[in-house]
Formats: C-alpha cells, structure tokens, sequence
C-alpha cells in the first residue's frame, strides 16, 4: 500500500520521535489529529518518505528500533530523527517532508481556529452554559521566508560559528544535511534540549529569536 512513513516530535515530549505511517488520502488532517486535548503541543514533521509499501516499512522500523521504545504499546521511541531518517533514506521512495509539515501545520491552524471560536462562543452564553476558559493560542512554528530570510540565504552559529543554508521555509542545510532548527542546534550546543533554537542562530548579524518577535509578535499566552 502507497503512503508516508513519517518521523514527529513534540516540544512537550523532548528526547522522543513517533514513527508512524498514513495514506498518502488526506495525511494532512489524519496528523494534525494527533493534537489533541491532550498534547499541548502540536507535533512537528521531522522526517516524511513516501513509500509504496508504507505498513511494512513502517513494522521493520519498529522492530529496529523496538529496544528503544519506553512503552512496548505506543509508537515512541528514544532516539534521534536522525537515525530513522538514514534508516529509511537506504529504502526505496521519495521524500516529502516540506508536504507534509505545511498540510499539518495548515489543518493544525484550522483547528486551532475552531477551537477559538467554540470557547468564545461558549463564554458569550449565559454562565449556567459556560464549562470552559478560552483557548490560548499556541506561537506560530517560524516560517524563514515570512521571517525576510529567503531560501539560499546563509544563517550562523552563535556558539561554533558554523553557518547554514536556509533550503525551504522550515528545513536547512547542516553539515550536509537537510534538518530542523532544532536538530542542527542540539549539535552545535551539544546539548540535548538546546532551548530555543532561535537564540542559538543569526542572520546579518540579527538574532533569529528577534526576527520571530518582529514577525509574529510576543507571545500572550
């Protein structure tokens, strides 16, 4: 069966990715399902192949990985991105991570809006029907080129000074390799929660965490 074997993370979950597999039908909406009340972050697509045998591709990673799953019954493993990535770029597909990021982000925001208008909705009726406080909203993940930095642009290190090359509006290129903000801060701090990765990064001498705020604005929640 055709579809997506993919690789997630989630800020609330640090150290762990989700290994999983979808349809290539409607991707989008069944992943932004993954938010929900009872994650309080949306996850984010590290890695996305688009395979034709996905249920398989998706079992043998599990079974290569299974020593580092913390619990037997769910899909989440202690392990870096990285190493399922090289599992699945020796197999043969395509990939499809920039795809995927933008359809979940896009039905994460639908949702999100849905939420926000049922809680306001619910606290303009009368008290007795009133059950739950507003939504907060949730920072928007950085976009480099809504940010004014254009695909091949060149960003830099603070702490080792090593630059990289913006290569999509979420991804860039490191040490060879195409990856997240995120991933490429934890090796050049060398720590496995870096902390905002856009404080460790510049552009034309400009912090990248700056650009964020004059961007998107502060965060209210």
């Amino acid at each position: 069966m055709q579809g997506i074997v993919y690789v997630l993370s989630n800020p609330a979950m640090p150290g762990l990715v989700k290994i999983g597999m979808t349809e290539r039908s409607g991707y989008g909406q069944r992943l932004a399902e993954l938010y929900s009340t009872g994650v309080p972050e949306p996850f984010r697509c590290e890695f996305a192949y688009m395979v034709s045998d996905a249920a398989d591709i998706e079992a043998s990673l599990h079974r290569k990985f299974d020593n580092a799953r913390p619990n037997q019954y769910r899909e989440f493993f202690a392990i870096d991105a990285r190493e399922v990535r090289e599992a699945l770029e020796d197999m043969p597909g395509s990939e499809c991570t920039d795809e995927v990021e933008s359809a979940m982000e896009a039905n994460v925001k639908k949702r999100r809006t849905q939420e926000i208008r049922a809680a306001r909705d619910l606290t303009q009726a009368p008290k007795s029907e009133q059950r739950a406080k507003p939504a907060r909203t949730r920072r928007p993940n950085l976009n480099f080129v809504e940010m004014g930095i254009p695909i091949g642009a060149e960003i830099v290190s603070v702490t080792t000074g090593e630059s990289a090359e913006i290569v999509s509006p979420r991804r860039i290129l490191f040490r060879g390799t195409k990856t997240s903000l995120w991933a490429a801060s934890q090796l050049t701090t060398g720590r496995r929660h870096p902390g905002p990765p856009t404080a460790e990064w510049l552009y034309n001498s400009e912090s990248i965490g700056d650009l964020y705020v004059k961007t998107y604005g502060p965060y209210l929640g």
